[in-house]
């Protein structure tokens, strides 16, 4: 028995599947990154991403998604979520999923440092 991909095109040329994903943006002037206060203040203009209270969770927001900053001189490990995963409120992600089963509880964007996958 023959494996079939599905098909992701139309005969049109319309998308006839939907994935989310990720955005991926290459930032290759790295001296920039040195000083992670500077960086994170240079990342939240250049994205134009509307800044948060301090002592937020989030770093700011942009088109209806929390936006956080991760630390931006070194790749992004588990640990870092750490932060977030403790600091979400559980009890009112869970009132909004009653609420509204099928829609996100809450979107979200993580800017981090990454490598290029082979």
């Amino acid at each position: 028995m023959e494996h079939q991909q599905p098909e992701l095109v139309s005969e049109d040329g319309a998308p006839t599947a939907f994935y989310p994903g990720f955005e991926v943006y290459n930032v290759n002037h790295y001296d920039v990154f040195r000083n992670p206060a500077e960086a994170r203040d240079l990342l939240l203009d250049a994205l134009e991403v509307q800044r948060l209270a301090p002592g937020h969770l989030f770093d700011g927001e942009k088109d209806g998604r929390l936006v956080k900053i991760m630390p931006v001189n070194r790749i992004a490990t588990r640990a870092d979520l750490n932060e977030l995963v403790h600091g979400f409120d559980y009890k009112a992600f869970e009132r909004r999923r009653a609420e509204n089963p099928r829609s996100p509880v809450e979107k979200i964007t993580l800017v981090c440092m990454g490598t290029k996958l082979a």
